[in-house]
């Protein structure tokens, strides 16, 4: 919801969210009658065995929770309720809704810093700080409660103080200079730009 069209932003799968795992269920049924087909998953994971169609080259992934760990059961209904009707190039799709840009900037705060091989792609980190420079001040106000709330504040601040030190937006959360996660996010973009140079 963030790009112009889905072309701008390299995507390796779909992502939907269901309010049930019964929904969820329901919805992995459908797909596979359609020809899609369960991958191997880890046991404990906040999806359902990812789907995939081998011929449409296409997967899927069915959430009812946004990361490992889950998010508390609060935190789901409150996103889920802020949910909003997705719009793109003017048209509507009936039914079909997205996280509000508060959800929007918790999923991408959480998981931009949080694969500790991966982490952090610099494009995630532009797209929190996109998110969090298009958030008003009370949006702002109201992404710190749920966020102090639902004690995040460990999950989020190590891509919110790089988005911050990259791209001049406010970091929202306190971050401690000595954080091992911030340090290895740091350091990996480092490594990154310098490997990109020799290259």
């Amino acid at each position: 919801s963030l790009y112009a069209t889905g072309g701008e932003r390299l995507m390796s799968d779909i992502d939907l969210l269901f309010a049930s795992e019964s929904d969820a269920k329901k919805a992995r049924s459908i797909l596979m009658t359609a020809g899609y087909r369960a991958m191997e998953s880890a046991d404990g994971h906040h999806h359902l065995p990812v789907l995939e169609h081998s011929v449409r080259d296409v997967r899927v992934e069915l959430h009812v929770n946004l990361s490992t760990p889950t998010l508390d059961a609060r935190v789901m209904r409150e996103l889920w309720i802020a949910r909003r009707p997705w719009t793109f190039q003017g048209a509507r799709f009936p039914g079909v809704c997205v996280l509000d840009p508060i959800g929007s900037l918790l999923h991408h705060a959480i998981h931009a810093a949080a694969d500790p091989i991966e982490s952090p792609l610099l494009r995630n980190l532009f797209e929190v700080a996109w998110m969090v420079d298009t958030l008003d001040g009370s949006s702002r106000d109201r992404f710190c409660d749920l966020v102090r709330g639902a004690r995040l504040e460990g999950r989020v601040r190590a891509s919110l103080s790089l988005a911050s030190d990259l791209f001049g937006t406010p970091a929202l959360v306190s971050a401690p200079r000595t954080d091992a996660v911030l340090a290895w996010c740091r350091s990996r973009l480092e490594w990154t730009d310098t490997f990109d140079e020799q290259l």
